[in-house]
């Protein structure tokens, strides 16, 4: 059986790794689907069982193919990227005080 479209990760570090805080937010997030009626109680049962078992980020990304994102996921490049801007622009500023 080929997987569908909607079960290809859309996050190209799908496969790294979960972090407990990544966990941790999934579950937060499927807590406000149920909370908004988007899922039944079995099904937002089941999800938690998986988030808290997820071994990489793909199957985080997995819970939510049917369900909106509060926020779209940020890559660690991203991440990544924003730490060093904020660095250096906290590096100029320091400069042009001294």
């Amino acid at each position: 059986m080929a997987a569908s479209e909607a079960d290809t990760p859309t996050n190209p570090e799908a496969f790294l790794r979960a972090s407990d805080a990544e966990r941790d937010e999934a579950a937060r997030e499927l807590g406000d689907r149920y909370a908004e009626g988007r899922l039944s109680q079995e099904t937002f049962l089941r999800r938690m069982d998986e988030a808290f078992g997820a071994k990489d980020r793909g199957q985080l990304d997995g819970l939510f193919t049917d369900l909106p994102r509060q926020r779209a996921s940020r890559s660690l490049r991203a991440m990544r990227d924003t730490l060093r801007a904020t660095v250096r622009d906290g590096a100029r500023d320091r400069k042009s005080v001294v």
